[in-house]
């Protein structure tokens, strides 16, 4: 006999306990060190059924009346308790997926596979959002038109060599490049592509990826790609670097133990050194039709050591409202760590957990591959690419893959997927932003969907 739903009375317990005007924010907001920027906290705000929220400086608006911002947490209190949020909750972080270190054996040539085209591109503006600095002898500095930095950026030369591929595929092409700052969130690859957008891009390529929110669609940034291909102009993204480092199943405590249950040998967690990112999510954030987080299910997520000893644990109480999420961010010593999850309520159905471990991670033992996609490469609008591997056929190992939490299949194409010394699907979504540019370059009229349908043909003929 499945065990009864045992949310109610903990809902009833907290509802008893907080304030009313803190049950509409994400405890998951005002953590220590969590999700901070300059201006406050990072948020999604949500507005009340039939209210409008205030205009905020520097906010960005979504279609469905909900915002972007960041605001200190005594604003944050003050809008809860004003009655037109209904909640608030962190913005997802996005990063670039993680370099693999170095190309395969038989995959370090096709470095070289970035060969210039001798010619293609010419009219067409493709607009880069991405990660790190441009460097000085860059070649395609010659045809940049524009660049913007929303703030100090990170140490890396990822924006580099997705600039370099993208104009070894599209020589003729004009540039613009939007350099996120060095911990951006969604609302900042919103405003980028909208400066893109202003400055005349039709192909706007953003190498980056993001886990921790819902993987069906309709993430703010999922969102940005539809609002983009409803505008005219395409979106190319990657399928992210994460199928050996993550892992899904169904949520299930057949012993009623309150410990999820995992592989039969365990969950675990192969670390190499370093900075290390753990997400958790489950799929319960409410009906369709509405856009707050609702369920009854609430997990935490613990790391521990080899020998059991608990390290680190997230254990944020959902309540009444929640996103069904909870991360670890850690720096750990090379070796295998252990992952538990606790049930600590649950209700009818089994809905689909997901984990992602990235940063000084080789792998999750064992690994699932499908339910990989990274966000935004779960947009129904944007043009998904994943790394091909030419040796074998097929996706390479790495490559996120779908299909998504709506069941539909992602995606939509592979490419080589290298740079000098590296691999990675940050470098195989340029490579067809640049394919992209020559066949619009040659037929400028061409609408959007002959566009994506002609992508995917000279793809699979070019060996893109």
């Amino acid at each position: 006999m499945p065990k009864p739903p045992n949310f109610l009375p903990i809902v009833a317990a907290l509802l008893a306990a907080t304030p009313a005007a803190a049950q509409l924010i994400s405890p998951r907001l005002l953590d220590d060190g969590a999700n901070k920027a300059p201006g406050g906290v990072a948020a999604l705000l949500i507005p009340a059924e039939g209210r409008r929220l205030p205009a905020l400086p520097g906010a960005v608006a979504l279609e469905d009346g909900s915002l972007l911002a960041r605001l200190t947490p005594a604003a944050l209190e003050g809008l809860a308790a004003s009655g037109t949020l209904a909640y608030a909750m962190p913005q997802q972080p996005v990063l670039p997926p993680d370099d693999l270190p170095e190309a395969a054996p038989g995959l370090a040539s096709k470095s070289v596979g970035i060969t210039a085209r001798p010619a293609g591109g010419r009219g067409i503006r493709i607009g880069l959002i991405d990660f790190g600095r441009i460097a000085p002898d860059n070649p395609a500095r010659a045809r940049l038109v524009g660049e913007q930095r929303a703030g100090p950026t990170a140490a890396s030369s990822h924006a580099d060599q997705v600039l370099r591929i993208a104009h070894a595929h599209a020589p003729e092409a004009e540039f613009l490049v939007a350099l996120l700052p060095a911990a951006p969130t969604e609302q900042d690859v919103l405003d980028a592509a909208d400066w893109l957008a202003g400055q005349g891009a039709r192909i706007i390529n953003f190498s980056g990826a993001s886990y921790g929110g819902r993987r069906d669609g309709r993430s703010p940034i999922d969102r940005l790609a539809d609002r983009l291909a409803a505008d005219g102009r395409l979106f190319v993204t990657t399928a992210g670097n994460d199928a050996r480092r993550s892992w899904s199943g169904p949520l299930v405590d057949r012993d009623g133990d309150g410990l999820a249950d995992l592989p039969a040998g365990g969950l675990w967690v192969q670390a190499s050194g370093g900075a290390v990112q753990i997400q958790l999510t489950w799929d319960d954030w409410g009906p369709v039709a509405r856009r707050l987080p609702l369920g009854p299910f609430d997990l935490d997520l613990e790391l521990l050591a080899e020998d059991g000893r608990l390290i680190r644990a997230a254990a944020h109480r959902r309540g009444l409202i929640g996103e069904p999420v909870e991360s670890i961010a850690i720096s750990l010593p090379p070796g295998r760590y252990r992952l538990r999850l606790p049930v600590r309520a649950s209700g009818p159905g089994q809905p689909l957990v997901q984990i992602v471990a990235t940063g000084a991670v080789t792998a999750l033992l064992p690994s699932v591959a499908e339910h990989s996609i990274a966000i935004p490469g779960t947009s129904r609008s944007a043009l998904t690419v994943g790394a091909a591997d030419p040796a074998r056929g097929g996706p390479a190992p790495y490559s996120g893959r779908g299909p998504t939490l709506d069941n539909r299949a992602k995606p939509d194409l592979l490419a080589i997927a290298t740079a000098p010394g590296r691999e990675g699907t940050s470098y195989a979504a340029p490579r067809i932003a640049g394919l992209a540019a020559r066949l619009w370059s040659a037929q400028p009229d061409l609408p959007l969907a002959a566009l994506r349908a002609a992508v995917l043909a000279a793809a699979a003929s070019e060996g893109e």
